[in-house]
């Protein structure tokens, strides 16, 4: 099957002076997955240098996309935005798998029935499909991956795969208190105060983080405890990953704080908005978790 596609090129990574192979960044695609959950990370993923004894910077990563099937996913900015995969899941060729890394995006659905659905819904769910998205976690994880984690709401994927037992875990913000459900079906997860936006177990070698842009700031926390410190360090160089947003209302706390310096219409702004993306994504996670057998039991 081919994966000559025009991104391809960008990806490929010289190995002419390396000393060891590249470390293989997966990040699978869905329907309704967030861009800049998968494009921020692997910027950042791809930037990571070391330099190496002839005074030469090296690639340290290779990212790479994978999804279940060869052709185009639609993302959350839109239906005339998609990407395809480099690989199919169960591809010959594709490479094995260090770090898996999962995007977060739409809550989406799932039929069992009919085993169609989307969003991370889907990748919640599809257990029962043999080329589907918890199947492909499992079996990564087990077999290949040293690292597995998610950013945004790839967590809930991740979690229902059971991979995220006794760590901490963030997710977007207001889907942190989705989250907090699979406590009642005796999940043993931990979700800290806030709104981290990256958290590395190390030793469950298991990593989360914030939603949409926290994925860079992940990838960046996940070099350097991988690669080390200067490594990050050429990254956000190469990068020029160097925040400084104009207005200052990136997560609840932050929003807060902005608006009642601002005026009453701002906080205002803050409320509505913050209401609406609750309601976007509790009930229907919350009602697919609740789909889900206790933890420790076999899925029917």
């Amino acid at each position: 099957m081919s994966t000559d596609f025009p991104n391809r090129e960008s990806i490929t990574m010289s190995t002419d002076s390396s000393t060891e192979e590249l470390k293989v960044v997966a990040f699978p695609l869905f329907d309704e997955v967030t861009a800049l959950d998968f494009v921020g990370a692997t910027q950042i993923f791809a930037e990571a240098r070391i330099l190496n004894s002839k005074e030469k910077f090296e690639r340290i990563y290779k990212p790479i996309w994978v999804a279940p099937e060869m052709r185009e996913y639609k993302t959350t900015e839109g239906d005339h935005l998609v990407y395809r995969p480099h690989y199919t899941f169960g591809q010959r060729e594709r490479p094995k798998i260090d770090i898996l890394f999962f995007p977060g995006g739409d809550p989406g659905e799932y039929d069992k029935q009919t085993k169609e659905g989307y969003g991370y819904i889907r990748a919640m769910l599809d257990d029962d499909d043999p080329n589907g998205y918890q199947q492909f976690i499992r079996k990564v994880a087990k077999e290949e991956a040293e690292w597995c984690g998610s950013v945004c709401t790839g967590a809930f994927a991740i979690a229902a795969a059971g991979l995220f037992d006794d760590c901490d875990v963030s997710t977007y913000w207001s889907a942190i208190s989705a989250l907090e459900e699979f406590k009642k079906k005796n999940y043993p997860i931990c979700i800290p105060e806030g709104y981290p936006r990256a958290i590395i177990n190390p030793d469950k070698k298991r990593f989360s983080g914030g939603g949409v842009s926290s994925g860079m700031d992940l990838a960046l926390a996940l070099i350097k405890q991988i690669s080390g410190e200067k490594a990050a360090m050429i990254a956000q160089l190469r990068s020029q990953y160097s925040p400084d947003p104009v207005v200052h209302f990136g997560s609840p706390d932050e929003a807060t704080g902005y608006a009642l310096a601002q005026d009453l219409e701002s906080l205002e702004l803050y409320q509505k908005a913050k209401k609406a993306s609750q309601k976007i994504l509790f009930d229907c996670t919350v009602n697919a978790i609740k789909r889900l057998p206790d933890f420790g039991r076999p899925r029917s």
